[in-house]
């Protein structure tokens, strides 16, 4: 299971990981969007295909955002590792927040 820290192998396992969370986030994604047909459809949605994609989503996560700090962590220059954290943590946060208030406006019925 271990492998020496510079090998290719080692590499390509954590962009596999990363990938592996992302498609598992889409995979939640498309859950709840066929849940929200359906619900649409039908008049009513379903709670356990909404739990499903949310627990899909944040299984993901734990494939995603650990992966990307180990990164950070090794890559960095000594002494600023918490500092370039944090900006990795305020970033994907202050983004997806935004991210998040441009898709209720567009959506919004008015």
């Amino acid at each position: 299971l271990m492998r020496p820290e510079g090998s290719v192998r080692s590499a390509l396992r954590v962009w596999l990981k990363f990938a592996f969370g992302l498609v598992l986030m889409g995979c939640g994604f498309m859950l709840l969007a066929l849940n929200a047909r359906h619900g649409a459809a039908q008049g009513q949605a379903s709670m356990g295909m909404m739990v499903a994609g949310l627990a899909l989503m944040g299984f993901a996560e734990l494939f995603i955002d650990p992966v990307a700090m180990a990164q950070i962590t090794r890559l960095n220059m000594p002494g600023v590792t918490g500092m370039l954290t944090g900006i990795y943590m305020l970033a994907t946060g202050a983004v997806a927040n935004w991210l998040a208030g441009v898709v209720a406006q567009q959506t919004t019925e008015s």
